[in-house]
């Protein structure tokens, strides 16, 4: 079967669950942010969450070793063994934040507030990763001309990591933002 064929009975899918209980069923076409959005809210819950990976980055499916085409993920579902993934938790003034990703402050996170919009605004997708990573070099280029180091406060597992930095990053996959 076609790969279009796959994805519009996804469609259909979706569009059959959108009346489903948001307590124990999602079936959703999303980004990345998405993913982890749904992932935060289902976490401590046993509500299974398949991702099938659609754009280019798709960091949080290939940490977990998805890497099959749509087609044979969709096919797989039936039959597959959930897997487990910690969130972590990010602490400040502003309270506690669950990620899966990343939780950063300073270059990554800036360029990243620069190039999300930028790409809501035009559009723009990138036909492979290394356009998108290559695209998000240059971006990140630009905020370290602007900007130098800031002071951080800041615990790791319990151990004090204060000091002045360019980017604080914290992750629990193998891979953030632009696959970097």
């Amino acid at each position: 079967m076609a790969d279009s064929d796959t994805l519009a009975r996804l469609e259909a899918v979706i569009a059959a669950r959108r009346s489903a209980d948001p307590d124990s069923s999602y079936v959703a076409r999303l980004t990345s942010i998405g993913v982890a959005k749904i992932a935060r809210k289902l976490a401590g819950r046993e509500i299974p969450m398949a991702i099938l990976p659609t754009g280019t980055a798709n960091n949080i499916a290939l940490s977990l070793g998805i890497r099959e085409s749509s087609e044979s993920l969709i096919k797989s579902w039936a039959n597959a063994k959930p897997r487990k993934i910690d969130l972590g938790i990010a602490r400040g003034r502003w309270g506690a934040e669950r990620f899966i990703e990343s939780f950063g402050l300073g270059l990554l996170a800036q360029t990243m507030r620069n190039i999300e919009p930028m790409n809501d605004a035009s559009q723009q997708k990138f036909q492979t990763r290394a356009e998108e990573f290559q695209h998000a070099l240059r971006e990140m280029k630009k905020v370290v001309e602007r900007t130098g180091s800031h002071k951080y406060a800041f615990e790791i597992d319990g151990a004090d990591r204060s000091g002045a930095y360019v980017l604080v990053e914290g992750m629990n996959i193998a891979c953030i933002g632009p696959n970097l």
